[in-house]
């Protein structure tokens, strides 16, 4: 970290202070260094992904000068089973490179990819299909101009999950999970309103973060009243090995397909407690607190979320199935109660039989095929982590990042009150 703040004044000279949008750059440092470092050990890989993500925004050429092989540039440690046949080489164009696997090879331009951080990954998920490989690895500057879309979808998709979002919002279920406690009276009048929905949906308060998998899933600020959900796909484990083209192609459907699923569980997260809690502070003039229940008398959580994701769901998710995820995408009477949603998540499902119903799935899966067999029963390779039968998403909540709310300084506060009274 000490050899990065040197270098950070580049960095701040490149903010435009006449610009009233928010500065994403900024917002993500900040998060970053604020909350983020604060929570991870100063010792190991983490930091370094960090350190090397916001060097590369002070200079994007510096680390390429290491890595200027035509050779594979993954070197293979001992008793390591990278395989063969994969890997990362520089082309002769300058700053051009490619990343390439048995079945696939995509040409990149280095300076808009972290190549440290793409190795690293690679190394530890070298099955995964290369262009989900990539967009894990995106400078800050790439991202914020490509990825305004935090599903990696097309924008029909994405559209069309934010329809299903809004239909989710204001099923009896949720309704439901909201009665349990008084102090969420508040948000059942926000969610009637269409409007306020249709605001937070918008790009200017919902935004795509480059946050990495060890981060968090989303974050909300209720100062300024901005959500974010994480851009970079996260990973599946427990997957079937990768035998034919067929197969690595249906993965990377695969994992866009959970990513959707574990990106709505994030949304609901969000929106629900973190933004209206924010936006009631806001509309009553701090008479409503901006803070969540965490308790009742069976759980306790230090995060207002994840204790609605408990009353809601039945559970806090961590690892999520296949099944699960067909559940929450697929509506249908699984949001009529509590009950209901809880009762389907937990039972089993058959996946040879299972039929699209939501017009999100039916949707994703005109454009993206997968074998719903394959989502069962799987071989599991070595590489790969194991969550009983069943392909899982793996989500840290342990690593869920606190919604942010700060008490403006007493000055502040003393002078607009003086200017309320003239």
């Amino acid at each position: 970290m000490k050899s990065l703040i040197p270098k950070m004044e580049i960095f701040f000279n490149n903010v435009n202070l006449e610009d009233n949008n928010l500065n994403i750059k900024m917002f993500t440092f900040i998060l970053y260094i604020s909350d983020i470092f604060t929570r991870i050990p100063f010792s190991g890989i983490k930091p370094m992904l960090i350190i090397n993500f916001f060097q590369k925004e002070i200079d994007s050429t510096l680390e390429l000068k290491g890595y200027d092989s035509t050779e594979n540039i993954i070197i293979k440690k001992k008793n390591s089973k990278f395989p063969d046949k994969y890997g990362i080489r520089k082309k002769e164009e300058k700053y051009q490179y490619e990343i390439f696997n048995e079945f696939d090879s995509i040409p990149f331009d280095g300076r808009n990819y972290i190549l440290e951080n793409l190795i690293i990954d690679y190394q530890e998920n070298c099955f995964i299909p290369l262009d989900i490989l990539l967009l894990r690895n995106q400078s800050l500057e790439h991202f914020i101009k490509n990825n305004e879309n935090f599903l990696n979808v097309n924008d029909e998709i994405y559209s069309e999950f934010k329809i299903y979002f809004k239909t989710i919002i204001k099923s009896k279920c949720i309704l439901e999970a909201l009665k349990t406690n008084k102090d969420y009276d508040g948000i059942i009048e926000l969610i009637k309103n269409d409007s306020i929905i249709n605001k937070f949906l918008e790009k200017k308060y919902l935004k795509s973060l480059p946050l990495f998998e060890f981060s968090g899933s989303g974050y909300t600020n209720k100062d300024i009243l901005v959500s974010g959900v994480s851009g970079f796909p996260f990973m599946i484990y427990n997957y079937k090995p990768i035998k034919t083209i067929e197969d690595y192609k249906e993965l990377k459907n695969i994992i866009i397909l959970f990513n959707i699923g574990m990106k709505l569980i994030t949304l609901l997260h969000e929106f629900i407690i973190h933004f209206c809690f924010g936006y009631l502070n806001y509309l009553s003039d701090g008479k409503i607190l901006s803070t969540s229940p965490k308790k009742d008398n069976k759980n306790v959580t230090n995060d207002g979320g994840l204790f609605f994701e408990q009353i809601l769901f039945g559970k806090q998710y961590g690892n999520i199935t296949a099944k699960e995820i067909l559940v929450l995408l697929n509506g249908g009477d699984s949001f009529n109660s509590i009950n209901n949603l809880q009762t389907n998540l937990a039972k089993d499902i058959n996946f040879e039989e299972f039929q699209a119903k939501s017009q999100l799935l039916t949707l994703f899966l005109k454009k993206h095929t997968i074998n719903f067999k394959k989502l069962k029963r799987t071989n599991i390779n070595s590489y790969m982590k194991s969550f009983g039968n069943e392909m899982y998403i793996e989500r840290d909540i342990m690593k869920i990042i606190p919604s942010q709310k700060r008490e403006l300084p007493y000055n502040y506060v003393k002078r607009s009150k003086i200017y309320e009274n003239k």
